[in-house]
């Protein structure tokens, strides 16, 4: 049975999420969650899906409760407004409503500001790319811009690319959002134990001299997990010896599997589906690779830096993640796969940088998770 919020004195705010898997969003949202005061502030959840998803159990640990309300997609849009706003009337009051959903945030804001709530965040996490220019999307996006425009009134994004995007080719020169970096909880990454890297490797059959090669991400559209198997199958034809390490979960991920098994890549290639130990997998990898069709930062590029290990990436991605700590190469996704080869080759290669260099300059760029909650109270317009 889920409490009601009537005479509860802390000041609840209402994530919309769509769901609490291990996305970069969702992880950087617990990480704010887990370390900012929960006796002074508390989170609740609205998911899209009834399935349980990754962080539920902890959420429910940490005091948050989590509602289930039907996307859009599968009800349609009144119904999406009525139910969200019969979930912020009833287990409310909410200090502040904060959403992470893109342009269906325009439509959760709707909602809350038609409930009363003050404080309508709107939280962009990600671009498009060209993925944005199609004509039928672009109207809906026009519309939701509006919808967001009218029932926001406070913008927020991980980067400046990512809040061009939603709010608009002005909102940089007219300061329209605040960025709140995606910072991580550094600690895990200053005090790495070598030894458990190399029996992690050895677990996993891997010898001294393979070439590892790691990815973790959603197995969906945007990862481009595709050109990932294409690039495994051109390294297995140019008789490189490598592995493939492939991390996460997600809707395409039988396809994937699918296409390896028909390739015969299964020699090079590992599924190890959703980890909790990623500093250690990060520092285990050789070279981390992310062809992403597009993105708003990548917060696994920053897991990947503290962890020293070089990345090569598509540039597609914002300038941003690279801290400058010389481990990011970016390549066009049109280039020749022989051109990622020589990429990886000598990313590979690359001197790792210790710990407490990476994780001290990662600070030094703002991605300091103490600052970015007290950034956060900022924007909830808190006193605590």
């Amino acid at each position: 049975m889920i409490k009601h919020n009537k005479d509860d004195k802390i000041p609840r705010i209402l994530q919309i999420t769509g769901g609490m898997n291990t996305g970069g969003a969702e992880t950087m949202i617990m990480h704010l969650y887990r370390t900012i005061d929960k006796s002074k502030v508390q989170f609740d959840f609205i998911s899209f899906t009834d399935a349980k998803c990754h962080y539920d159990d902890e959420i429910k640990a940490l005091g948050g409760r989590i509602f289930y309300v039907p996307s859009p997609k599968k009800t349609n849009l009144f119904k999406f407004i009525v139910d969200l706003y019969r979930v912020i009337k009833q287990y409310g009051p909410y200090h502040a409503v904060h959403a992470h959903t893109l342009f269906n945030s325009g439509l959760a804001l709707l909602a809350a500001r038609l409930a009363g709530i003050k404080l309508r965040i709107c939280h962009s996490h990600n671009t498009l790319g060209d993925y944005g220019h199609i004509l039928i999307r672009k109207i809906y996006f026009a519309f939701m811009r509006v919808l967001i425009k009218l029932n926001s009134n406070k913008n927020v994004s991980c980067t400046k690319a990512a809040g061009k995007f939603l709010f608009g080719k002005r909102s940089i020169r007219k300061q329209m959002f605040t960025v709140l970096p995606n910072a991580i909880d550094l600690t895990p990454y200053k005090y790495i134990d070598l030894n458990a890297v190399r029996s992690m490797r050895k677990k996993l059959g891997i010898n001294e001299d393979t070439l590892v090669i790691g990815h973790v991400g959603k197995f969906g559209e945007q990862k481009n997990h595709i050109f990932l198997v294409r690039l495994a199958e051109y390294l297995r034809d140019k008789e490189v010896d490598f592995k493939l390490i492939l991390i996460g979960q997600g809707d395409l991920k039988k396809q994937i599997e699918a296409m390896i098994e028909e390739k015969q890549l299964n020699e090079h290639v590992k599924f190890l589906g959703v980890q909790t130990n990623i500093p250690l997998y990060m520092r285990m990898f050789d070279v981390f690779v992310l062809p992403s069709l597009y993105e708003g930062l990548g917060i696994v590029l920053i897991e990947a830096q503290a962890a020293g290990t070089p990345c090569v990436i598509s540039d597609t991605i914002p300038k941003e993640c690279d801290m400058g700590l010389g481990l990011i190469n970016m390549l066009s996704l049109n280039a020749k796969l022989d051109s990622w080869l020589n990429a990886i080759l000598n990313s590979s290669k690359t001197k790792r940088i210790s710990s407490s260099i990476t994780t001290g300059v990662i600070l030094k760029n703002g991605y300091n998770l103490d600052t970015t909650v007290k950034t956060l109270i900022d924007i909830y317009q808190l006193s605590i």
